[in-house]
């Protein structure tokens, strides 16, 4: 599985969930350091926006089988 986390923030949960994923799985994980950059979204299985904004170019982009926004709120 492709996991792409949107922007650098909040390193340890990439830490944390690199840390908890399967070894022997394979799972990749990467980072989408700036919206700014172009990258090729077609691969990514998991989409995690972190602090992007996540628009219908984004969405059209790829399919995604999961987009899961991290955070607590209140």
């Amino acid at each position: 599985m492709r996991i792409l986390f949107c922007g650098e923030t909040f390193a340890s949960a990439r830490a944390l969930l690199q840390e908890r994923l399967p070894s022997e799985a394979g799972d990749e994980v990467y980072v989408w350091p700036d919206r700014g950059t172009a990258t090729d979204l077609s691969h990514v299985d998991v989409l995690i926006p972190m602090m992007f904004r996540i628009d219908g170019e984004i969405m059209d982009a790829a399919r995604f089988r999961l987009t899961q926004q991290w955070g607590i709120g209140a």
